[in-house]
């Protein structure tokens, strides 16, 4: 049986510098557009990444745009998920059409609620330094995204309270450090995982690995056959809060 593994990209296979542990060597694997360095990858992150790869294929699954996932170094012939599920491309770069057309089609009604809910972030922002984005993949509108410019995540809080009391029933809210993102519910890692292992990689014939750091992974690692968190992210944060090491016998 082949083995077919889903990966999430940022916090857990690559991240800002400032986030890497001090004194492990790391490497520049994503950059902005202007060409400086964006997240770099740890020499374990990178053993990971290289035995996943000798196992069999890979499906990066990320919150990152088409765009943005062009300028990630990343290993050839593995598919990718891009902004949160919105789009599946195959190894060879190409859209999955069948997949793409019927996310394109549901979204189709969400996209004056994401412009409305953009200037409502957008004014309820002022005076923070918080930059509020609609995020396109494609050129298709997606979802929305605010973070701090200078990574003050704190500055996020009082948006974040802000936003829950706007969200529509249709949108989910994902919140990890200095990101804060509102999300169609018809977007989704889990959507799109789901329809990889039922279309391309049948249990019948593939055992899955999923591996993510952030509580919106959760769900497409239940979609899996396995699971891996790292240590010290979202996920493995409310494992540990939940199932402490034993201080006594």
């Amino acid at each position: 049986m082949r083995q077919v593994t889903f990966l999430d990209l940022d916090d857990t296979l690559l991240q800002t510098r400032h986030k890497c542990p001090p004194g492990e060597p790391i490497e520049a694997v994503a950059w902005q557009r202007d060409g400086e360095p964006m997240s770099y990858m740890t020499s374990r992150q990178k053993a990971f990444l290289d035995r996943m790869e000798s196992l069999g294929s890979l499906v990066f699954v990320t919150a990152r745009t088409t765009d943005s996932l062009r300028r990630v170094r990343l290993p050839k012939n593995a598919w990718h998920v891009t902004s949160f599920g919105a789009a599946i491309r195959t190894p060879d770069g190409n859209p999955f059409i069948a997949y793409n057309h019927a996310v394109i089609a549901d979204l189709q009604p969400m996209l004056a609620i994401l412009e409305d809910l953009k200037k409502q972030l957008h004014d309820a922002s002022m005076g923070t330094g918080v930059r509020v984005r609609l995020i396109d993949d494609e050129g298709l509108p997606v979802y929305i995204v605010a973070k701090h410019p200078g990574g003050r995540g704190s500055a996020l809080d009082p948006l974040e309270s802000f936003a829950r009391t706007i969200l529509p029933p249709q949108f989910f809210l994902h919140r990890n450090g200095n990101n804060l993102a509102l999300v169609p519910q018809v977007v989704a890692k889990e959507r799109a995982v789901r329809y990889l292992i039922e279309t391309t990689f049948p249990a019948t014939e593939w055992t899955s690995l999923g591996v993510g750091d952030s509580h919106t992974d959760g769900p497409f690692l239940a979609c899996c056959d396995w699971r891996i968190v790292p240590s010290n992210s979202q996920l493995s944060r409310r494992l540990d809060h939940r199932y402490p090491p034993e201080t006594t016998r």
